[in-house]
């Protein structure tokens, strides 16, 4: 029987979001001027928002939430959308996980997180996951503080999951959570690659992975150095597609080069953890939302790339046997 359908996992939380006018001054006041509450994090962002589209696909959850009012949130959201939720389990040890979203005039968002019941998530928790679905998505890494810890085979407990994910027929999906300067990031993302299908991050996370300025002195995006740090996470062990995303995009931009050919982007795949507000779902190519820069993968890295039009661009790096 062909497999489809998606299982989402990791960090479960309720963002409570604040538009502000513009961020202040260190012991300053800035006024909010609006706030909303929404359901974050890897698995609800990707799962609520396919569902929102009425992709056909089957959806479960996998993670743990506290007994309170957030937690009931999250459960009544999932209900909502059909997503099946048998694997979402509740603890009294920890609240449920939550972030404090400050947004600024311009769009940008600066966040106050607290892990919560996210920190306890560990592998017993996957142990009954047997659902013929198709692939299996984690997210994020470096805030999920059990799966986070060494492992003496694997590297680290979540390199341990995806392998398991892995040997029990699914493709395996990751995203990461951005992090300045956290000397963890290579140590923990590292062992889990080779056990990837799919890796999907942005400019600031592939800065980090790959030591490369990802933005020119100009602020616009280093087309080049993404490419060369897609390429450097497929010769890392990703098996089929890195994509990297930034606030640019909104479309899609065709790249030429001896070596790549034509790259383009297949899907519109944007930061889908947040950037879902206003209605702009995807209607097109599987998971991924609007507002993103990305780069297709079938070459060496550091090819010249030459942009074709002036549209957004996205860079979505996939090795020549994706399918």
């Amino acid at each position: 029987m062909e497999r489809k359908g998606i299982i989402a996992a990791g960090n479960m939380l309720v963002d409570h979001v604040h538009q502000i006018g513009q961020w202040p001054e260190r012991g300053w006041l800035v006024e909010i001027v609006h706030s909303e509450r929404a359901t974050g994090g890897a698995p609800l962002n990707v799962l609520l928002t396919l569902a929102k589209m009425h992709a056909g696909l089957p959806l479960q959850a996998v993670g743990l939430i506290g007994e309170d009012n957030d937690g009931d949130y999250i459960t009544a959201m999932l209900d909502q959308y059909h997503i099946n939720r048998q694997l979402v389990q509740r603890t009294s040890s920890a609240p449920t996980s939550m972030t404090q979203v400050m947004t600024d005039a311009e769009g940008q968002r600066t966040f106050f997180h607290s892990p919560g019941a996210n920190r306890l998530l560990d592998l017993p928790a996957f142990e009954p996951l047997d659902a013929p679905l198709k692939i299996f998505h984690l997210g994020y890494l470096l805030l999920l503080e059990s799966l986070d810890r060494p492992d003496e085979v694997y590297g680290t407990r979540s390199a341990r999951l995806l392998a398991q994910m892995r040997e029990r027929g699914y493709e395996v999906s990751l995203d990461l959570v951005s992090r300045k300067g956290d000397p963890r990031y290579r140590p923990l993302v590292l062992p889990a690659l080779k056990h990837l299908d799919y890796l999907t991050i942005n400019e600031l996370e592939a800065s980090e992975f790959s030591g490369l300025e990802i933005r020119l002195p100009n602020g616009e995006p280093h087309v080049a150095n993404i490419a060369r740090a897609a390429s450097a996470l497929l010769d890392a062990g990703v098996r089929q597609r890195v994509v990297i995303h930034c606030p640019e995009g909104h479309g899609r931009l065709p790249y030429r080069s001896r070596a790549l050919g034509t790259v383009m982007a297949a899907a519109a795949g944007g930061d889908y953890r947040q950037r879902r507000r206003g209605g702009r779902l995807l209607r097109r190519s599987a998971v991924w939302q609007s507002r993103t820069l990305a780069v297709n993968r079938q070459s060496a890295a550091g090819s010249r790339l030459r942009p074709r039009q002036p549209a957004g661009r996205q860079c979505d790096r996939r090795r020549q046997n994706a399918p």
